[in-house]
C-alpha cells in the first residue's frame, strides 16, 4: 500500500479519558502541519501520581515529555482502550476533507498535503464542527493562501471546545502567533442531532510565532452570556439571573447577557462566561445536556473562572492545549514555509497554565514526537504548571 505522508509514521499512546476527542484533534493538526503519519498504540494505564514534584526532584512525567528522543514511558493514569466513536468519526471527517486516509479503528493517520481554498465539510452525528476547524485551522494557516471553510455538525458539546471558546479565545490568541482568521455561527447544534454550521476563514501566515503566555496581567473585564437556540426567552433570563449572581457573589462584577442563537433543528443551551486580562482572553463555556439543570450549567462557567482566579496560571487547560498546538509548529521546521530564509530562526515558547490536565500531557508527547521540539511540563495533573517549547 502507498504511503500518503513524509517518512515511516511516529508511534504514540492511543488517546485516553474525556478528552480524548481534543487529543485526536491536536494531533491530526500537528500530523497534517507536519505530513508525518501516525500509528496509536495500546497502552497500559499506570497509577496517577498524587503529590507535587519537591524541589529538586525530576519526576517521570516531567522527564518523558521533556525529551525530543526518548519514548513515552508513563501511562496515562486513565483508562486506556479502543477509541471513542467520536474520536474515530472525527479522524474520518477530516480525513475526508483533506484527501488523508484512517483506518475504521483509528489506528493509524495518512496526511497528504493541505492546500488552500474552499471546503465544505460534513460531520457524522455526534462529531464536533469545531474540533474538525481546530483540525484544519493549523495546517491551512501554513498553506500559503487563503483558506475559507463551511463545517456542518455539533457546534457546542460537553467537554470539547464550542464556538464561543473559538470566537472569543481562540482566533484572538491566534493574532499573536502570527495567525489571522474569522469564524461565524451560521446556526447552532447541539450533540446528538448536530444541525449547527460554522463559517471560517484562514488568512496564510509565513511563519508561525513563538509566543510568551506566562502572565495574564490584570483583569480588565468580563462578559457572561446566556445563550439560548430554539428555546424561549423564559428559560434563558432565570439563567441570566443566576449567573450574575453567582458571579457577583465571588467578587466578580460582569455584563451579562441573554443571547439567543440561529439554530435551523433542534435545541440547546449554554453559559459563556469570557474574562479580558491585559494579555490574554480566557473563555468558559457550559454546553447543557439532557438531564443536567440550567443551574449546574452556570455553576460549572462560574466554576471554571473562579479557578483560573485563584491560581496563577496565564491560561485556563483549554486553552492551553489548543495553543500547544502552534507553539510546537513554531518552535519547529515546519513553522515557516513561506518566510524568507533569514527570518526563519525558531524561538521557543513559554505557557503557564492553571491547572496541568492529562490532555495537556498527551498533546505535549504527540506535538514532541510529531515536530521534533522539546517539550517540559512543569506540574503535575490537577496543579498549576508551567509548559516550555523549544526548538
Amino acid at each position: 500500500m502507498t504511503r500518503l505522508g513524509d517518512g515511516e509514521p511516529v508511534t504514540l499512546d492511543e488517546p485516553a479519558g474525556d478528552g480524548q476527542a481534543r487529543t485526536v484533534a491536536a494531533t491530526l493538526a500537528l500530523s497534517l502541519a507536519t505530513r508525518r503519519p501516525v500509528e496509536w498504540r495500546r497502552a497500559e494505564a499506570q497509577e496517577v501520581p498524587s503529590r507535587a514534584a519537591s524541589p529538586g526532584e525530576s519526576p517521570a512525567l516531567q522527564a518523558d515529555v521533556g525529551s525530543p528522543t526518548g519514548r513515552d514511558s508513563i501511562g496515562h493514569g486513565l483508562d486506556a482502550g479502543v477509541a471513542s466513536r467520536p474520536a474515530v468519526a472525527l479522524a474520518q471527517a477530516v480525513a475526508t476533507a483533506v484527501g488523508a486516509r484512517v483506518d475504521g479503528q483509528l489506528a493509524t493517520f495518512e496526511p497528504m498535503p493541505v492546500r488552500p481554498g474552499r471546503r465544505t465539510v460534513t460531520c457524522p452525528p455526534g462529531v464536533s464542527a469545531v474540533l474538525v476547524l481546530e483540525s484544519l485551522m493549523w495546517p491551512l494557516a501554513l498553506a500559503q493562501g487563503t483558506s475559507e471553510l463551511s463545517v456542518f455538525g455539533a457546534t457546542h458539546v460537553a467537554r470539547v471546545p464550542s464556538f464561543h471558546d473559538l470566537a472569543l479565545g481562540l482566533f484572538p490568541a491566534a493574532e499573536r502567533l502570527g495567525v489571522a482568521g474569522e469564524v461565524a455561527l451560521q446556526a447552532a447544534g447541539f450533540a446528538p442531532e448536530g444541525g449547527g454550521q460554522l463559517r471560517a476563514r484562514i488568512y496564510s501566515a509565513p511563519k508561525l510565532q513563538a509566543a510568551d503566555w506566562t502572565h495574564r496581567g490584570v483583569l480588565r473585564e468580563v462578559r457572561a452570556y446566556a445563550c439560548v437556540a430554539n428555546l424561549g426567552i423564559g428559560i434563558a433570563r432565570p439563567l441570566a439571573q443566576r449567573l450574575s449572581e453567582r458571579l457577583r457573589s465571588r467578587g466578580v462584577a460582569a455584563q451579562v447577557e441573554v443571547l439567543p442563537m440561529p439554530a435551523t433543528r433542534g435545541r440547546g443551551l449554554c453559559v459563556v462566561v469570557a474574562a479580558e486580562f491585559e494579555r490574554v482572553r480566557s473563555v468558559f463555556t457550559s454546553v447543557g445536556e439532557a438531564g443536567k439543570p440550567g443551574g449546574e450549567v452556570v455553576d460549572e462557567a462560574v466554576a471554571g473562572l473562579c479557578r483560573l482566579l485563584e491560581r496563577r496560571g496565564a491560561l485556563p487547560p483549554l486553552l492551553a492545549e489548543q495553543l500547544l498546538v502552534p507553539a510546537a509548529l513554531a518552535a519547529s521546521r515546519f513553522g515557516a514555509p513561506g518566510a524568507l530564509p533569514a527570518s526563519r530562526e525558531r524561538r521557543p515558547s513559554r505557557l503557564s497554565v492553571s491547572e496541568v490536565t492529562w490532555e495537556l500531557l498527551q498533546v505535549a508527547r504527540a506535538a514532541r514526537a510529531l515536530c521534533e521540539v522539546e517539550i517540559q511540563v512543569q506540574g503535575l495533573p490537577g496543579e498549576e504548571g508551567l509548559v516550555e517549547v523549544r526548538p
